[in-house]
């Protein structure tokens, strides 16, 4: 593209030397910068900045709390947890489509076109996470009963249909889990650092120990503590319950 033709012009050409005490005004500036001048990165550039921002905070903020809110229920989210669950899948749709938006804006200023998306690892990891994650609200949709209906009313049998719909639901969450922390990691890593976050910050910040520190809290920890929490309540709630029924028995019989 023209901005990319200038950027390598200015990388390639080599400057006169200065005179003794003058002051190189390309000094300390990217060759982004450079070509920009004051304005920074160009707008397409700041396009797929926005887009690996929005898609870095959606793929490692609102996955745990979907599983937190699916795995724990009541016992953590009360009796409102659905309703958590719900709507945070909402919210990060919206922040989904919004990044996959940018993403292909950027394609078309840069390339005139769409094609190309599945011929590098960050595009086929991130196709791939995308299409995982929409299938969930479809499965969602498709949730069967608990348990058997026998003659329009609910029995106590369970349902084997909703047991392979569990676990169908989480494979593909897991699957969309790992896939999108793929995707994050090539497209920091296989692309301009420039048209990231720098390559100072990826160095520094959004390495391989970063991931590595974010998994085991995210997907390890916290749901260890979470899980010991939620079954002291879930204890102290049956306990309660069954005080309730033996007050209630002790009234009858009186």
């Amino acid at each position: 593209t023209y901005d990319e033709a200038i950027k390598e012009a200015v990388e390639n050409s080599q400057q006169p030397s200065a005179p003794p005490g003058a002051v190189n005004p390309f000094e300390g500036l990217t060759a982004d910068e450079a070509v920009h001048g004051s304005q920074g990165k160009s707008k397409s550039v700041r396009l797929i900045v926005a887009h690996g921002g929005i898609m870095l905070f959606s793929w490692m903020v609102f996955p745990p709390i979907l599983l937190y809110a699916g795995r724990f229920k009541e016992n953590i989210f009360g009796k409102h947890w659905y309703l958590v669950h719900k709507y945070t899948v909402t919210l990060m749709m919206l922040f989904v489509v919004t990044g996959l938006i940018l993403a292909n804006r950027y394609r078309i200023d840069t390339l005139g076109r769409l094609k190309g998306i599945m011929r590098s690892r960050h595009g086929i990891a991130g196709s791939v996470t995308a299409f995982c994650w929409f299938v969930q609200p479809v499965l969602g949709y498709f949730r069967p009963p608990k348990f058997l209906e026998v003659g329009g009313g609910a029995t106590t049998t369970p349902n084997l249909k909703r047991t392979v719909w569990m676990w169908m639901h989480r494979s593909v969450a897991l699957a969309s889990v790992l896939f999108s922390i793929f995707a994050v990691r090539t497209g920091l890593n296989d692309h301009d650092p420039e048209m990231t976050f720098g390559e100072e910050a990826i160095e520094e910040i959004w390495n391989l120990n970063f991931f590595i520190t974010y998994c085991v809290l995210a997907y390890a920890c916290i749901p260890i503590l979470l899980e010991i929490l939620s079954r002291k309540r879930g204890k102290s709630t049956r306990q309660y319950s069954h005080m309730e029924l033996e007050m209630g028995d002790v009234e009858v019989d009186t």
